[in-house]
């Protein structure tokens, strides 16, 4: 899935994005998920959500089987509640010091 300049995308209600290299790729705009899942292909490798710039909110969203779960970087927002990052090889989540966490 891939979200930019001002585009916004909003996914809800058990949605599994599932077997890719990057699940979600953000380089502007806006991207928001409740309740579902991303899941890689299992074999160590790729991203579950990458962000360069635009916001991202994760609401009870589980991210797993990928080698990072969450990169954001840039200028732009993270946000993520009642979630998990579980099964990756690499690192969980790596947030940037240009974006606003919370």
């Amino acid at each position: 899935m891939y979200v930019s300049g001002s585009g916004a995308v909003e996914l809800s209600g058990g949605v599994d994005v599932s077997r890719f290299e990057t699940g979600v790729y953000v380089k502007g705009g806006t991207f928001k998920m409740t309740e579902g899942s991303i899941t890689g292909m299992g074999n160590g490798q790729g991203t579950g959500v990458h962000a360069k710039g635009g916001d991202v909110t994760l609401d009870t969203v589980t991210i797993s089987n990928v080698a990072m779960g969450v990169r954001v970087e840039g200028k732009g927002a993270f946000k993520m509640e009642r979630g998990s990052v579980t099964a990756f090889t690499g690192t969980g989540v790596s947030v940037g010091s240009a974006v606003t966490k919370s």
